[in-house]
């Protein structure tokens, strides 16, 4: 499948983004067609429903630069929908799909909603579509989408370190992994250390660092060197061949992404994420200091475009000011996101793919998938945590090991729904024949 060219790719991005913006319509078929091949599946959909899950995390999340904690429970919306052929297709859906996202899948083969969702991205995700191809046809996902197993794994990496040390101490002890090394000392040291030896346990040998903390927790000076004060804790505890990333969520300003580059460029950061809002101009003196200073950091962006079609997006791949492209996984999908890599090939500077994924655990899955469809992934991210009751069973292992994800062939995306519970579910929205 040839790739757009630029010329079409922006005339493309214009018509897409006024449709979306002005109507909601979506792309045609031939658009999406275009974008991944579309498997014959004639199985249409009698029943849909949109759930809500919670997930328990490992121990209570603190805040990054914008809110001060994330807590110890996710909640995530996911799509049910039920075959003629007696299948159950399970994958991730977006909060704003309302009642009648859901309804529209009712009566359409798996075929036409894969292609008419597939360009702009619909909010009811066709994860769930996909899922049910690949347990109709017994085939994991990536395979449909043209991909191969890869025998090393998948590498991936643990993006839930936040600002642990920060969390209020004066509340008691549902503020510590009672059950952690450290949990009976106070010091912020051993919150840090507890994060990371979970992280290690988890089998990632990288995490992705939240800073920021001179943006909101402290004053910008002692932020600053409290977040240096945290990687190079890291950097000690978890040895020199660690992969450290990390995510300023916006909360840095330009003269503080170049004192981290310039003073600390010795913690062999592996990439810097969103430190400024984005900003091509920005990107290219950042890009500019990185040179000077011989690193071999990259720089991320991307989680905030609405998705594939967005020109913002367009704007900074065109520039090649971006090494690792984070179109969010949720929002973007699976055809978003091979769209996104299509146009990272098509600029040609290099730049790989890593989605965001925070909060959910099917946008981990769908990362999987799709990192053995495309050339030019970089590693997936991982929100950490286990789902609470007996709604879904793992058919396919997910096992983290070495810091690759193995054991991901099962058909679909390797999700099973566990029918005898259903009742008991969060119903958000539900639709029959």
């Amino acid at each position: 499948m040839s790739l757009l060219s630029r010329r079409d790719f922006l005339k493309t991005s214009a018509c897409a983004a006024a449709a979306v913006g002005t109507t909601g319509m979506l792309a045609n078929r031939v658009d999406a067609a275009d974008l991944w091949p579309i498997p014959e599946v004639d199985v249409k959909i009698t029943r849909a429903m949109k759930i809500e899950v919670e997930y328990d995390r490992p121990r209570i999340v603190a805040g990054n630069s914008q809110y001060r904690l994330a807590g110890g429970v996710r909640r995530e919306p996911i799509l049910v929908v039920f075959g003629d052929n007696g299948k159950i297709g399970v994958g991730a859906c977006n909060w704003g799909a309302g009642q009648g996202d859901v309804e529209y899948a009712i009566g359409k083969t798996v075929t036409q909603l894969l292609q008419d969702h597939g360009a702009v991205n619909g909010k009811i995700c066709t994860s769930s579509f996909w899922d049910l191809a690949g347990k109709t046809l017994d085939q994991p996902v990536y395979q449909l989408l043209g991909g191969k197993e890869n025998p090393d794994g998948v590498p991936v990496y643990d993006g839930s370190i936040y600002h642990e040390e920060l969390l209020p101490r004066d509340r008691g002890t549902a503020y510590r992994n009672a059950g952690a090394s450290y949990a009976d000392r106070a010091s912020w040291q051993d919150a840090i250390k507890e994060a990371i030896d979970h992280t290690l346990w988890l089998g990632h040998t990288f995490a992705k660092v939240k800073i920021g903390r001179g943006a909101l927790h402290l004053s910008r000076l002692a932020g600053n060197y409290q977040d240096v004060a945290v990687l190079e804790l890291i950097r000690q505890h978890a040895g020199a061949d660690f992969g450290i990333g990390v995510d300023a969520n916006n909360g840095y300003r330009m003269e503080d992404v170049f004192w981290l580059l310039r003073e600390h460029g010795d913690l062999n950061l592996a990439f810097i994420e969103e430190m400024i809002p984005d900003n091509v101009d920005n990107y290219r003196q950042i890009q500019q200091v990185i040179r000077e200073q011989k690193l071999k950091t990259l720089v991320a962006d991307g989680e905030g475009w609405r998705n594939s079609y967005d020109p913002l997006a367009a704007e900074i791949i065109e520039s090649g000011t971006v090494d690792i492209l984070q179109g969010d996984m949720r929002a973007f999908h699976l055809e978003g996101i091979r769209r996104e890599s299509n146009m990272a090939l098509e600029a040609g500077h290099a730049a790989r793919i890593a989605p965001h994924n925070w909060g959910n655990e099917f946008g981990f899955l769908m990362q999987i998938h799709v990192a053995c469809a495309i050339p030019n992934f970089y590693r997936a991210e991982q929100d950490p945590g286990t789902l609470r009751g007996e709604l879904l069973v793992r058919k396919s292992a997910y096992d983290i090991a070495g810091g690759r994800c193995h054991n991901y062939s099962a058909p679909g995306l390797g999700m099973e729904l566990n029918a005898k519970q259903l009742d008991s579910a969060k119903v958000i929205h539900e639709a029959r024949v």
